[in-house]
């Protein structure tokens, strides 16, 4: 006579299976999050190493700002006393992750990226290139909402790179 239900041996079966299937779930959210970092990263990355070979092939003072929606990063020269917006595909960043804060290099640590929201004439940039291939300041910082830090540099040849933390 058979009874009714299940065994101890099945019940803990299925419940290593359960304990897995969570757990290899939670290690693939958390690589998910990883690479949106990454991908954003890499590609602001990119973005400034244009920037930057842009104003030391044209010989001018290059400006990025964030935009006002802070869905983008963007770009001006500075010529005649004033910066005049870059136009163009090359003028702007690939768009911004929303989830993910910018912070840039202060004198005591980090400091949010705030978008400008003035008008184009009186617009100040967060980040200058020189004509010289120098940056100021030569360091910005993403985090995500886990507080995933994700540090974009330039290295000692004058290219930029990121390492996650």
């Amino acid at each position: 006579m058979r009874s009714r239900g299940f065994s101890l041996v099945e019940i803990l079966v299925v419940l290593v299976i359960l304990g897995l299937t969570v757990t290899f779930a939670t290690l693939g959210f958390q690589r998910l999050e990883d690479d949106r970092l990454q991908k954003q990263a890499g590609l602001i990355c990119t973005w400034l190493q244009s920037v930057s070979d842009n104003a030391v092939l044209d010989s001018a003072i290059y400006g990025v700002w964030l935009g006002e929606e802070s869905d983008r990063l963007e770009t001006a020269y500075f010529a005649a006393n004033r910066w005049w917006p870059m136009t163009g595909e090359e003028a702007y960043s690939a768009p911004l992750d929303e989830s993910i804060a910018l912070f840039l290099e202060a004198d005591n640590g980090w400091r949010p990226w705030q978008p400008v929201t003035e008008n184009n004439e009186t617009k100040q940039p967060a980040i200058l290139f020189m004509p010289t291939g120098t940056a100021v300041p030569g360091k910005l910082q993403l985090r995500d909402a886990n507080q995933r830090t994700a540090t974009v540099e330039r290295d000692e040849n004058g290219l930029y790179t990121w390492s996650t933390l």
